[in-house]
């Protein structure tokens, strides 16, 4: 009697356990971190990320901020950090990076549960995804919450099998979505619905959790939640964003249709294979049933909150891997990603070959509005389909299916990786990821350097020159986290003629009397430009594709810098001996 080994399970001489299995989880795990490491703090916090990485500095210096927003977990991992390590751009960033980088290793303790193969696709699919990759590159809580979906489901996979520690990780997986942010309402929602609907799996007489279990969960959730006991105010946040993320949800008819095109902009081969997932998986056995019900709730609810809130995006394309996952190794076993012929293969290549004619068409029109340009686009999508009926009288429904499957795959898989390339890694305008409900513009690197020279000048300390700041603008929080390094920095509503500060920052809008001592500099900090805004066709076609804001990026928020005359001529005199 002979017996094969499958190729998942084939090692290496030298390293016997090293499986192909686990070589590309390793691979999923090692690979994408390191790219996700490059430039980590080039781009700018957002207001939304400056918030929480700001009072974490302040917690950090024995200060006592008070705490308005944010993901409790976040607080607590950069405020041990920041005390440790001291605070960077790409330090608030780390630990977000890491949650997402976890995630394959946390799919590898579902193989039993999803299926070997389905596990490992499903895991290539997080990691592939353009919101997984934005929102490890974003001082955001969005990371633990589907790092958390990922431990509880690993942990419910255990419980249906009773098998050991499986409530533990469950209740540790629910403790890690309620710190992590609004995005753990949606992930806890969706975890809910797929364990009702699959609590009939669960052995004849279960066991529910023991007291260790609880005391798992309490552990987390207060260490965690509190900054090992240093702020246990900070467990109020989550109050504060179940309440955001109630009033996140809109109904108007314009934030459903912009909520859907973003869904499908953002997460083109999830949206798409993950709408036929759900479908098939309806008609399929209890398990894939409930997977595919709730990546189809999670998608609701990430259209219902609209195109501003992403959080609940990055929940639904998690939700939406898994029966994608199923569909596609059904698709594989059942041949229907198999060349079966020439014409096959002929049928594939003029297919891919008329999709890059369209796209090359729009984006071209998008550029220089030419509309003969749109010609060539309509022209490419009826030949498209005419040549899918002609292969179809020729080949039979079933390998042009198996094209169609083919070319789509790889279109929306190139697409795909394009969006994760613009929404997460490209920082360079007009591009603007539009993540966040306000994105940071460089011009505040730009105001901070320019204090910054200033303060050389005067003291040759590039912090040392005192500066305060004029609250009242959506950037305050910003502005105080690039300033935290000012030795002489302060909060004042009024300036004092009598004692006037070198360097005062204030709202463009604000009208200060400062008389001739003064000279002043404008720098745009926020924009929250979006699809909603566009203005003609081709701003939408530079959108959809590349992410195109205007150039430069209508502003959303301004400030000015001034600075005493005799700091700016001290500086021109250096410039000159120079």
């Amino acid at each position: 009697m002979t017996t094969t080994t499958s190729s998942i399970d084939q090692t290496t001489c030298r390293f016997p356990w090293l499986t192909m299995e686990r070589l590309a989880y390793g691979l999923l795990i090692l690979v994408p971190a390191i790219i996700r490491l490059v430039n980590l703090g080039q781009r700018a916090l957002s207001p939304v990320e400056a918030s929480t990485a700001l009072r974490a500095w302040q917690t950090s210096q024995g200060l006592h901020p008070a705490l308005d927003a944010g993901s409790p977990l976040l607080f607590s991992l950069q405020s041990l950090t920041f005390f440790v390590m001291g605070a960077t751009d790409a330090l608030a960033r780390i630990w977000p990076l890491l949650a997402i980088s976890a995630l394959p290793l946390s799919f590898y303790f579902l193989r039993e549960w999803l299926g070997r193969w389905q596990a490992l696709l499903a895991a290539t699919l997080i990691t592939l995804s353009p919101l997984a990759n934005t929102f490890a590159r974003r001082s955001d809580g969005v990371s633990f919450a589907l790092l958390a979906a990922v431990i509880a489901l690993a942990g419910w996979s255990r419980v249906v099998r009773n098998q050991s520690h499986g409530w533990a990780l469950t209740l540790a997986g629910v403790a890690l979505a309620l710190l992590s942010g609004p995005g753990g309402v949606t992930i806890l929602i969706a975890l809910a619905v797929l364990f009702l609907l699959t609590r009939d799996t669960l052995p004849d007489h279960p066991t529910g959790p023991a007291s260790g279990d609880w005391i798992i969960f309490g552990i987390i959730l207060l260490t965690g939640g509190t900054a090992i006991f240093t702020r246990f105010d900070a467990l109020g946040l989550m109050t504060i964003n179940l309440t955001q993320w109630l009033t996140d949800i809109s109904l108007s008819s314009r934030s459903l249709l912009l909520g859907f095109i973003r869904l499908a902009a953002d997460e083109p081969m999830l949206s798409l294979f993950g709408l036929l997932a759900i479908v098939w998986g309806l008609r399929q056995e209890q398990r894939t049933r409930a997977l595919s019900i709730a990546a189809g709730g999670a998608a609701l609810i990430a259209i219902l909150q609209g195109p501003d809130v992403a959080y609940s995006r990055a929940a639904a394309a998690f939700f939406l891997a898994l029966p994608t996952a199923e569909l596609l190794v059904h698709l594989a076993r059942r041949g229907d990603f198999s060349f079966r012929s020439l014409e096959q293969l002929l049928f594939i290549a003029v297919l891919i070959l008329l999709a890059f004619l369209s796209v090359y068409a729009l984006v071209t029109f998008a550029f220089d509005g030419d509309f003969s340009r749109l010609m060539i686009f309509f022209v490419s999508i009826l030949l498209g389909i005419m040549i899918v009926f002609l292969f179809v009288w020729f080949l039979g429904w079933q390998e042009v299916r198996g094209g169609l499957l083919i070319t789509s795959l790889t279109l929306t898989l190139l697409f795909g990786v394009s969006m994760a390339w613009q929404l997460g890694f490209n920082d360079t305008l007009p591009t603007l990821a539009r993540v966040s409900p306000t994105e940071a513009l460089p011009d505040v690197k730009d105001m901070i350097r320019t204090y910054g020279d200033l303060s050389e000048h005067q003291t040759g300390d590039r912090w040392a020159t005192e500066v305060v700041l004029i609250p009242g603008s959506r950037s305050d929080d910003m502005i105080q986290w690039y300033l935290r390094r000012a030795e002489d920095f302060h909060i004042v509503h009024s300036v004092s003629a009598e004692n006037p500060p070198a360097i005062i920052i204030a709202p463009a809008e604000q009208v200060l009397t400062l008389g001739d001592h003064y000279a002043g500099q404008r720098f745009a900090l926020l924009s929250s430009w979006d699809i909603g805004l566009v203005a003609s066709l081709n701003q939408g076609i530079q959108w959809f594709f590349f992410r195109r804001a205007p150039f430069p990026p209508p502003a959303a928020n301004a400030v000015n810098l001034w600075a005493q005359l005799d700091l700016l001529n001290l500086e021109q005199n250096l410039n000159a001996s120079n």
